[in-house]
């Protein structure tokens, strides 16, 4: 079994000298007797021709097996990265129906606290995370947070909310019920409606800038 032993030895090589020793073989194997003649190899042929059959039969069918077993990676990846991206448009797709199923059936007081994006004209606003209404619409994936720390006060914990990106695309303004050509008096009755935590949180942040800025009313 000594040359089984040295044949696994000779396996371990580089896949890229496994390759030429086969290319030099089948060279070797393969040429023309008159080519031989000019290069002068008939002693060398003679000597060590015996070994070049083998040797070219083991690299080759070393190298196509290595081959295959990198196609067949090649195609389980492509055929896994395929199933994964059809999983992932099909839950894309059930949670966009599933947003909007919770958009339509959002209590009046959800929308209000949805407003509060146009009213600041922010992408992220701060609310009072223990809300019922935050936490509804957290649940209902239309509210996600934006940081994963909060400001702790007697009223509640302050942190920042955003929209999820597929609830600000089917988002619209009817869904707010919001007027499209709104007078004085409605915007009057919408600032009413806003929710009464948002007084809060910009009263502590006025608070927060006087103290950081103690003289910026005279300048």
């Amino acid at each position: 079994m000594e040359w089984f032993s040295k044949l696994i030895e000779w396996l371990k090589l580089p896949t890229k000298i496994i390759a030429f020793i086969a290319l030099m073989a089948g060279i070797l194997l393969f040429l023309p007797q008159n080519v031989i003649q000019k290069l002068h190899l008939e002693l060398f042929i003679s000597s060590y021709g015996n070994y070049f059959g083998i040797v070219f039969l083991i690299a080759a069918c070393y190298l196509l097996f290595l081959f295959t077993c990198f196609s067949g990676n090649k195609i389980k990846s492509k055929i896994d990265a395929k199933m994964s991206s059809k999983k992932s448009e099909a839950a894309n797709k059930l949670l966009e129906e599933k947003i909007k199923e919770n958009i339509e059936g959002l209590s009046f007081s959800e929308r209000c606290l949805i407003r509060e994006f146009c009213w600041q004209q922010k992408n992220v606003i701060k609310v009072i995370m223990e809300n019922e209404d935050v936490v509804s619409l957290i649940n209902k994936n239309i509210l996600e947070y934006a940081t994963t720390f909060g400001e702790k006060y007697i009223f509640g914990t302050i942190i920042s909310v955003k929209l999820n990106a597929v609830a600000d695309k089917l988002l619209q303004q009817e869904d707010l019920k919001l007027k499209k050509s709104p007078a004085k008096s409605d915007f009057e009755q919408y600032m009413r409606e806003r929710p009464s935590f948002i007084m809060q949180i910009q009263s502590i942040e006025e608070l927060k800038n006087n103290i950081a800025n103690p003289f910026h009313h005279f300048r």
